[in-house]
Order: C-alpha cells, then sequence, then structure tokens
C-alpha cells in the first residue's frame, strides 16, 4: 500500500494519516504524530498549505500539553474478594498502560477508583478480568483500564461439594450413615456360627 503522506518522510515522529483532495473540498488531511508519550491527531481542511498548517498544529499541542499522571501494566491497584477459592482473595493489577494528558501548568486533580465486577467466584484464571480502573479528571474525561488477575486462585473443591447442594452437610451426615449400615451387615455375615446342629425337642 502506498500512503502519499510526504510529511511521513519529514518527520520521523509521524506514524499517518491520510491526505485527500476534492475540488469542493480543496486540500485535505489527517495527520498523527507520537512523541513524548502521547500522540496528536491533527484534522486539516481546504487548506492551500496543508503540510504549514500540520506542523502548526503539532507545535501547539506538544508545547502546551504534557502527560501526567502516568500508570504502567502490571501496576498493583486492588486486592479482590474471591468466594470460594483456596485463597479469600485475588490480586488487581493493572492490564494496559493509561496516561492523563493536561495542558501545562494547569492543576487538574484526577480521581482514580476500582469499580470490581458484581461477584468474584472460583476459580479464578491468571489473567482474567476483576473490574475496572477508573481514572477521571476534573473537566470529566474519563478512561477505564482494565484490572486483571495476577495469579490463579483454585476452587476449594470441599466449599464447591457444599454449595452444590442446599442441605449441604446434611447430605454429607446421610450420607456417612448408609455407608456405616452397609459396613455393619457385611461384618454381621462374616460371623461364624457354632459348630453342630441346633437342637430340637420333639412332643
Amino acid at each position: 500500500m502506498v500512503n502519499h503522506d510526504k510529511y511521513l518522510l519529514k518527520d520521523p515522529s509521524a506514524d499517518g494519516i491520510k491526505t485527500g483532495y476534492t475540488v469542493p473540498a480543496g486540500h485535505c488531511f489527517v495527520g498523527s504524530c507520537t512523541r513524548n508519550g502521547f500522540r496528536v491527531i491533527t484534522v486539516v481542511m481546504k487548506s492551500e498549505h496543508w503540510q504549514l498548517d500540520h506542523q502548526a498544529l503539532l507545535h501547539w499541542a506538544f508545547g502546551n500539553f504534557s502527560v501526567k499522571d502516568r500508570v504502567t501494566a502490571g501496576q498493583l491497584v486492588a486486592q479482590v474478594a474471591v468466594s470460594g477459592g483456596v485463597k479469600d482473595k485475588v490480586t488487581g493489577v493493572l492490564g494496559a498502560d493509561a496516561s492523563v494528558v493536561l495542558q501545562k501548568g494547569a492543576s487538574v486533580d484526577t480521581v482514580r477508583t476500582f469499580e470490581p465486577v458484581s461477584q468474584l467466584v472460583a476459580p479464578v484464571e491468571k489473567g482474567q478480568r476483576l473490574g475496572d480502573y477508573v481514572i477521571r479528571d476534573s473537566d470529566g474525561y474519563t478512561q477505564r483500564v482494565p484490572v486483571v488477575a495476577q495469579e490463579a486462585i483454585p476452587a476449594n473443591n470441599f466449599v464447591a461439594l457444599k454449595r452444590s447442594s442446599p442441605r449441604g452437610s446434611f447430605e454429607i451426615i446421610g450420607a456417612t450413615l448408609i455407608l456405616s449400615v452397609f459396613l455393619m451387615r457385611g461384618k454381621s455375615r462374616r460371623i461364624v456360627k457354632p459348630y453342630g446342629r441346633p437342637r430340637t425337642r420333639s412332643f
């Protein structure tokens, strides 16, 4: 595929995107550049000098904004309760990188919260989604980053057996009694009878 974006040859940070031209719309361009850990996408329409306009937008964006509150994949963010597992909690880590791009010098506070799934029941697989890590700034911009399990949590088989029936322990007790009856019957059959024939009485 041939890209006619000549700006790609002029800027090593450029990574797209598309040129376009029609008679009514004139020269149009959608460009993308990644610098300093974040990407800027520009849109230029009906421009006589689309490359200069694109450069001006990039200069303004990268000159006035920077990355703040960066978080990285694998970062520990929560301990999530697990029901029916060999452990009652699983460690939750970020499944992807995330950051907030703010205007330089701006004092914009960010709020970070963890929103877990409604209920987590074992077994839990490593990498299983546990919820979302929500990053929200005071302007209302919100990012949701998946939180995944750092380790696997197998199910507790004894707990699972009790949960499989509403009567739980009563069924276990009943099964134990039945087994005891069979064992007693087997033992009684193995008792040796006395030698000799039983005595009879005549009338």
